[in-house]
């Protein structure tokens, strides 16, 4: 390893030019804690990774939090602190925003929206209690956030809120007198309906997707949900003039997204063929056309498929057809004796050198470490994300890898290893999960640039992924 990345290393922070010492490209990895207070240090500390730096904030700092932690002993406190979950999200003009979840159960926590200005100006909102934290946006003005928090019931759907917020004075928005349909999607107690494809028209409307139904029990949303069934795009408007009202308008149905009866069949015929083997097969995609299934191998203790992109539905066992890396689909196996990838694995798959490269692992903080110069790791726990050792890689990458993360967390995924590998048109992922003992693998591509439609894709190719942990 060069003299300019190891004192950059040692620095830690990671800022590399692959051509000398110069030029120093934007960071892609936070640098060294950035405290706001003198006197953070001797007090209790929460710390917020945000893009390109730490900052430690005194809990004292976030009342809602330090009232919580008032009831325990210093060595349960501590406890707490560090079962926080905090989510930053990115604001240009209205400061630095994170949502910091705290008692926390299996998945729902309490919530305080916390806002850094100006380098050193904290404030702190109490938000929603027993929720999941799933996605803030802003307005195009950034002048008010939509926030949207759930509520799982089982592993089928969440059921969703939308709560307001005035970013440039950081206080909820009450809207008042509410009608019963507005109230079913901003009342602290409804967690009625799953909201989809929420997003600002402009400063003061936006739209947002619910089933179009008229029955909220779980049986008739599981179906909706399982069946990508009829949906409704709501028009709110956000007005004020004494007060804030909340009215809904333009309606528009969305039609049903049902399989046909080719694909049922075909999917009837994979289901009977894998029997009673541990699998999971991606959501039904009305864009994709039709599919060729073609099983690899299936035994007592491994299963493995693969699926192609074809002209017409078909199902074969060890098929010998010559098929396209262009037609490619999707991926699974199932290993009752595999095993999890080493860092030589890891750089012949990102390198196709073989032996000839050796694995050199260097470790950055306690979350990063870098393998030969070529590939870095990120990790959370016993979750494991791997790409390419460069900037302008990580930096494409940050939003898809916190979306990966966030999406096995809710899965209940508690190891694995994912490769993400940048192409030119896309950017394929291997997933390698340890669940119950045993490894399952799943190959796919998505779009090569995030966006909302690649979350979409997650789920609908890694949706069922809670039946694999429950079996």
């Amino acid at each position: 390893m060069n003299k300019c990345l190891q004192s950059l290393l040692l620095a830690s922070v990671l800022s590399v030019s692959l051509t000398g010492c110069e030029e120093q490209p934007t960071k892609a990895i936070p640098a060294p804690t950035e405290a706001l207070s003198t006197e953070a240090e001797a007090k209790e500390v929460v710390t917020i990774p945000f893009d390109t730096k730490q900052v430690t904030i005194p809990v004292d700092s976030i009342p809602a939090l330090r009232e919580y932690l008032a009831q325990y002993n210093p060595q349960e406190r501590q406890e707490e602190i560090n079962r926080i979950v905090i989510q930053d999200f990115p604001s240009k003009s209205a400061g630095a925003f994170a949502d910091i979840g705290y008692s926390c159960g299996t998945k729902l926590c309490s919530h305080v929206l916390v806002q850094i200005k100006d380098g050193n100006e904290i404030k702190a909102l109490p938000l929603r209690e027993g929720s999941i934290f799933q996605e803030a946006y802003f307005s195009p003005d950034e002048s008010k956030l939509a926030i949207l928090f759930g509520r799982n019931e089982g592993t089928e759907f969440v059921r969703n809120i939308v709560v307001f917020v005035d970013a440039t004075k950081l206080e909820e928005i009450k809207i008042v007198d509410p009608s019963d349909p507005v109230r079913q999607l901003i009342s602290d107690d409804s967690f009625i309906w799953p909201i989809r494809d929420l997003k600002w028209l402009d400063n003061e409307t936006l739209t947002l997707t619910v089933p179009d139904l008229t029955d909220s029990s779980y049986e008739a949303i599981v179906n909706w949900n399982r069946e990508n069934g009829p949906a409704k795009k709501l028009q709110v408007v956000l007005d004020k003039e004494k007060d804030w009202h909340l009215s809904l308008s333009n309606e528009t149905a969305i039609p049903s997204k049902q399989p046909p009866e080719e694909y049922q069949a075909w999917r009837q015929l994979v289901e009977s063929l894998l029997k009673d083997k541990p699998y999971i097969l991606p959501a039904y995609d009305p864009e994709l056309g039709p599919i060729a299934f073609d099983l690899d191998e299936s035994s007592p203790t491994r299963l493995s498929f693969e699926m192609y992109r074809s002209e017409t539905y078909t199902v074969s066992e060890h098929s010998f057809t010559p098929k396209t890396i262009h037609d490619f689909y999707y991926a699974f196996s199932w290993d009752e004796n595999g095993k999890a990838l080493s860092d030589s694995d890891l750089l012949n798959r990102f390198t196709g050198l073989g032996n000839t490269t050796q694995p050199n692992r260097l470790k950055v903080d306690e979350t990063t470490s870098i393998i030969n110069d070529l590939i870095i790791e990120h990790r959370e726990d016993q979750l494991k994300v791997y790409q390419s050792f460069d900037v302008e890689t990580q930096k494409q990458n940050e939003a898809l890898q916190k979306a990966i993360l966030n999406f096995l967390k809710e899965k209940e995924i508690a190891s694995g290893q994912v490769e993400i590998i940048n192409l030119e048109r896309k950017t394929t992922l291997d997933f390698h999960l340890l669940m119950n003992n045993h490894f399952v693998k799943i190959h796919f591509s998505v779009e090569k640039h995030f966006s909302e439609r690649t979350v979409e894709e997650l789920q609908r190719l890694l949706g069922d992924l809670s039946k694999l942990s429950a079996q």
